[in-house]
């Protein structure tokens, strides 16, 4: 909290060994999303911080897809696999772009 400040929403970062001291701020682009859950989102309110898990949309939008993309089938936790599979669509599209103009 000392790094935050005791107002400021944040990230909380289950499973990570990168160093970077389990939070992260919520100007900052989202680590690499994996098959588990791994993000929590922290908000202070009066009855102390409150914490919860990020949901399927902010995950999908974490990554960049369209705002009217859904994951249609499967349990919360097999759409989080899925994501954690998948490639953000920004990225293949310019992985794409560069491979057709050659």
């Amino acid at each position: 909290m000392a790094a935050v400040g005791e107002q400021t929403p944040f990230l909380i970062v289950y499973y990570g060994t990168d160093g970077s001291g389990g939070w992260q701020p919520l100007n900052r682009p989202l680590r690499t999303i994996t098959t588990v859950d791994r993000f929590a989102l922290v908000v202070p309110s009066e009855a102390g911080h409150q914490m919860r898990m990020l949901q399927v949309p902010e995950l999908t939008k974490a990554m960049g897809f369209t705002r009217n993309y859904k994951l249609e089938t499967g349990t919360r936790r097999q759409k989080v696999h899925m994501l954690g599979n998948g490639v953000c669509p920004p990225v293949m599209t310019e992985i794409v772009r560069t491979l057709s103009e050659n």
